[in-house]
């Protein structure tokens, strides 16, 4: 075997090895696609693309409030601010920055959200959403206030 083939083997194999990436890297990949998928759906009410990465019970919580919402709600921008991973790149949290009104009041409104994605039996899922700051946002859901908090609210 000449030396020109040689190195050509060599620079073949170093240029495979270098090119694989590892499952971590695959599921970060992954991830910034999905999460980018989800959160232009939520943006731009493509609720189809938002379905799939929920739970079957939360996807359906999820539709029932882009029902409730009506025609008035619109989304003016969303912009992921952070992204952090964990577990050895199977957890993930989102911070998401979410800019809308409702077309009745033409206030414009501000919502931070926290997404904690999982990644389980082969893709990621968004476990939960909880409001950071900001307004209310109608697409993720609140917990109930205890009456003692609710009192103490008012």
């Amino acid at each position: 075997m000449s030396r020109a083939m040689m190195a050509t083997l060599i620079l073949g194999a170093l240029a495979l090895a270098f090119s694989c990436a590892t499952p971590a890297e695959n599921r970060r990949d992954a991830l910034l696609r999905v999460s980018r998928e989800y959160n232009e759906g939520l943006r731009w009410g493509r609720y189809q693309d938002v379905t799939p990465h929920l739970a079957a019970d939360e996807a359906e919580r999820f539709l029932a409030r882009t029902g409730a919402v009506g025609d008035d709600f619109q989304m003016a921008d969303e912009e992921v601010s952070a992204i952090r991973f964990e577990d050895d790149g199977r957890r993930a949290a989102i911070t998401v920055q979410f800019t809308w009104y409702n077309q009745r009041r033409a206030l414009v409104r501000n919502t931070v959200v926290a997404q904690d994605w999982r990644y389980a039996d082969g893709r990621w899922i968004c476990a939960s959403q909880r409001r950071v700051s900001g307004d209310r946002f109608p697409l993720v859901p609140e917990p109930m206030l205890s009456r003692q908090e609710a009192a103490q609210g008012s």
